[in-house]
């Protein structure tokens, strides 16, 4: 995605699917819901070059 105001760095829309539709945090089960957002920091964990990543 672009850069613009509210967001001075690179995104890349993805797609994740949960096992189960809650977190487990602390010992305490947080139900997910409809409009949460997320921020996550994706591994990838083989080498390769950035590219390949988003034409492959």
């Amino acid at each position: 995605m672009p850069l613009d105001q509210t967001h001075p760095y690179y995104r890349f829309p993805a797609k994740i699917r949960l096992e189960k539709q809650s977190l487990d945090i602390k010992g305490k089960s947080i139900s997910l819901q409809s409009g949460m957002s997320i921020t996550a920091n994706i591994k990838v964990c083989e080498e390769r070059r950035i590219m390949s990543l988003f034409t492959e």
